[in-house]
């Protein structure tokens, strides 16, 4: 399977610029960016494209180091949590670390084939354990990693290595934990709004890998919390998107349609 690119933001792009400009200074032409023509700058693109896909293919081993780089941040988070447990100064530099290390994970949405390794080396297990984390930018972080692992569009390119990753997080008991993360985020905040869409958005993603994953939304609390955020006078997106995954949910799954019922959904 090729490497995918994943799609560059506001703030990716400000890096790509630098990172043009930098290349551009270091070419033979000893020309600026600013001074050269648009065929040197669109050379020069490609060129910086070749750089970063080649350094973006991964393999085996590169993931189990990934896992195991993950997991140590993780613990040595933990251990200065529990031993300076009133001292937040004291762990917060291992937390910026672990959120780093989070973020690095990324690269794995555009290796889909090597999910079953990152399922192998316990990765999966790891980054849902992290949801559960006290530090929000944490669990957003991990939302944000779990929404790009479950696109669509990579569960559909790869399907037998995304039903691995479907499986595992299903052994993971995900959709009680993403029920969890959806009671502790507070709508007010933008950042963790976003992330809560991004948390309906994974159960979307699962529901669409696997139809029959759709009866999981009652069983652990998912079809309650969605009912109950409908209930809420003021529209925004959000709740629109509570309303389109409530329909996708019953149209998945027959108990669940007769289950609305018992519970006084309809």
């Amino acid at each position: 399977q090729p490497a995918r690119t994943l799609k560059r933001g506001v703030d990716a792009d400000d890096d790509y610029e630098h990172m043009l400009k930098r290349k551009a200074v270091e070419a033979p032409v000893r020309k600026t960016y600013e001074e050269m023509t648009d065929e040197e700058r669109l050379a020069l693109v490609m060129e910086l494209d070749e750089d970063k896909e080649g350094g973006e293919e991964m393999d085996e081993s590169a993931v189990k180091k990934m896992v195991g780089n993950l997991e140590r941040k993780h613990g040595k988070n933990q251990e200065l949590r529990i031993k300076h447990s009133d001292q937040p100064e004291r762990f917060m530099e291992s937390e910026i670390e672990l959120h780093v290390e989070i973020g690095n994970c990324m690269v794995l949405a555009t290796q889909p084939h090597l999910y079953p390794t990152l399922v192998q080396a316990g990765g999966i297990k790891l980054i849902v354990s992290m949801l559960t984390h006290t530090n929000s930018d944490i669990v957003l972080g991990v939302v944000d990693l779990l929404h790009e692992l479950t696109d669509p569009d990579i569960l559909n390119e790869a399907l037998d290595e995304g039903v691995i990753l479907v499986q595992a997080l299903v052994k993971c008991q995900i959709m009680s934990v993403l029920v969890q993360v959806l009671e502790t985020l507070d709508e007010k905040n933008e950042d963790e709004s976003k992330g809560l869409h991004n948390v309906l958005g994974i159960a979307e993603n699962l529901v669409e890998a696997d139809p029959e994953l759709a009866h999981l939304a009652f069983k652990h609390g998912l079809l309650v919390w969605i009912l109950t955020r409908l209930k809420v006078r003021s529209f925004d997106p959000n709740k629109l998107y509570c309303s389109e995954l409530l329909a996708v949910l019953l149209q998945s799954s027959t108990s669940n349609r007769a289950e609305l019922g018992l519970i006084e959904g309809i």
